[in-house]
C-alpha cells in the first residue's frame, strides 16, 4: 500500500459516482453507456497523464524518495481502481440494448487499467 495521491482517489471516486448516478435513471443503458467512453478519456487525460509527468520529475527509484514512491503507489492503485470501475460498469449495464457499446467500454477500461499497471511496472 502506501501513500496515494489525492488525484487518483478523487478522479476515480468522481468517475464511479457519475456512472452510478447514470445507472439510476429511468433508462440506465441510454444514460450510462455513452458516459463510459467519456470517463475513460477523462481518466487518461487526467490522472494517467499527470502521473506519467510526475514520474518523469520524481527522481530516482529509491526507498527514501517519497515523491517517487507516492507516484509509483498511485499508478498501481489507479490500475486497481480502473479494474473496479470496469466491474461496476459490467454489472451496471448488463445485457440491455447497449450491450455492444458496453462490451467495447469494458475493453477500454481493461486497456486503461493495463496502461496504469505498465506505467507502475516501468517505474520499478
Amino acid at each position: 500500500e502506501g501513500l496515494v495521491l489525492a488525484l487518483v482517489d478523487g478522479s476515480f471516486f468522481a468517475a464511479l459516482r457519475a456512472f452510478t448516478r447514470a445507472t439510476r435513471t429511468a433508462l440506465p443503458d441510454v444514460a450510462a453507456a455513452p458516459l463510459v467512453p467519456r470517463l475513460c478519456e477523462a481518466l487518461e487525460r487526467g490522472p494517467l497523464a499527470t502521473l506519467r509527468l510526475r514520474m518523469r520529475n520524481a527522481g530516482a527509484a529509491a526507498a527514501d524518495n517519497d515523491s517517487f514512491l507516492a507516484v509509483a503507489n498511485s499508478l498501481s492503485c489507479a490500475g486497481s481502481y480502473a479494474r473496479r470501475l470496469r466491474d461496476v460498469v459490467t454489472n451496471g449495464l448488463g445485457d440491455g440494448h447497449a450491450a455492444p457499446r458496453a462490451r467495447w467500454s469494458v475493453g477500454r477500461l481493461d486497456a486503461l487499467a493495463s496502461r496504469f499497471d505498465e506505467a507502475a511496472a516501468d517505474a520499478m
